[in-house]
């Protein structure tokens, strides 16, 4: 009879619940599901965003090689390139030089053949020993001359080539600093990014902030090649004109004054230099 009456009482109490405490009860469930199901959904866009921040993380950390790999290709094979111009260049100038110098010590002693030529002449016109020694004189007077412009001359070219000599070799000197410091500083962006990617750093800054230094880089190695020594060439080149012009000019007051002197004594004497 106790549990027959339990039972009973039981039944009686469910049936006072009213219908709007159950329809709560059952709003709060269901809050409580989708809720549940926004956390989910956000934790798994999080867990693929994550997912595809790690792929490109390890994209671009494992190309970071590869891409010091290419451009310290580009710089040796652009200081390869450079060195080979250079040695050829020298090489040329040298050539060149050497060639010039040999034609000109050809000249010279054909010229002296012919002027000897002249000089014989000369002594064969003078009759007495006035108009002899005038013409030894002479003689004497255009040797020391000639001998006296052309040692002018070499000093002229010697300093022009030792100038030459001195702009390249600034040059050469500047541009290999450059392309060193260039290369000292890819060397340190490299080495900033491959620490960035293993401290966990934005993949897309690391991208980024390498790519600024390579930019960097190639600035500097362009602005290097822009050096222009064409102006300081020139004045070489000016500066040499300039002495040789006076070299000569002198030379002409020599021969004027040295041809005047044996004219006064040898009246008809007219050597051919």
């Amino acid at each position: 009879m106790k549990v027959l009456f339990s039972l009973i009482i039981t039944i009686f109490a469910l049936t006072l619940i009213s219908p709007t405490a159950l329809a709560v009860q059952g709003s709060g469930e269901q809050a409580q599901r989708i809720e549940e199901q926004k956390t989910a959904k956000l934790e798994q866009q999080k867990a693929k965003q994550d997912e595809k921040k790690a792929q490109n993380q390890l994209k671009v950390c494992s190309s970071i090689d590869q891409t010091a790999s290419k451009i310290s290709g580009e710089i040796n094979k652009r200081n390869s390139k450079y060195s080979k111009k250079t040695n050829s260049n020298t090489e040329e100038r040298a050539k060149k030089s050497a060639e010039n110098r040999a034609e000109l010590v050809a000249k010279r002693a054909e010229w002296d053949k012919k002027r000897e030529a002249s000089f014989t002449a000369l002594r064969a016109k003078a009759t007495t020993d006035e108009q002899k020694q005038a013409v030894e004189e002479y003689v004497a007077t255009v040797k020391v001359a000639i001998q006296t412009r052309r040692a002018a001359n070499d000093a002229a070219f010697a300093e022009f080539h030792a100038g030459l000599k001195s702009l390249l070799d600034s040059y050469r000197t500047n541009y290999q600093n450059m392309n060193d410091q260039s290369k000292a500083k890819f060397d340190q962006a490299v080495a900033q990014a491959k620490a960035d990617c293993a401290a966990g750093v934005d993949p897309n800054t690391v991208k980024q902030n390498l790519k600024n230094q390579i930019k960097s880089v190639k600035s500097d190695i362009k602005q290097s090649k822009l050096e222009n020594k064409k102006a300081e060439i020139n004045a070489l080149v000016e500066k040499r004109k300039a002495a040789i012009k006076a070299n000569n000019e002198a030379f002409k007051v020599s021969m004027k004054q040295a041809r005047e002197k044996l004219l006064a004594v040898v009246q008809q004497a007219k050597p051919e230099l």
